[in-house]
């Protein structure tokens, strides 16, 4: 699953108060505006978010929010590296190549 997936999920589950402020990441990202998109990556709800997910990680805390940019990436770049993977053409959630069955939707894999 990707970080986006994610943030997609906090919204529509109303866990944090995301809905108005995701409109300019959107916008970013319809546009492919990097300016745009680095401009909300500082904002106010973006920083909650990090300081959340590293509460809640093994990691050390820190307070930089560069590090945990850095610490997210590296994760993404390990999970990358355990092999191969499949999105699920139902729920778009990224599964382990090996598995047959969709994770999180349980439907099955398309061949």
């Amino acid at each position: 699953m990707s970080d986006f997936h994610l943030l997609i999920y906090l919204t529509t589950m109303d866990a944090l108060p995301l809905k108005e402020t995701m409109k300019p990441l959107l916008e970013a990202i319809k546009t492919r505006n990097t300016a745009m998109a680095n401009e909300w990556a500082r904002s106010d709800q973006w920083l909650t978010i990090e300081q959340l997910m590293l509460a809640n990680s093994s990691a050390p805390s820190t307070s930089s929010s560069h590090a945990a940019t850095a610490d997210m990436s590296s994760s993404t770049v390990a999970s990358a590296m355990e092999g191969p993977k499949w999105s699920c053409s139902y729920c778009t959630f990224e599964n382990d190549g090996n598995k047959s069955t969709c994770e999180m939707c349980s439907l099955p894999k398309e061949t």
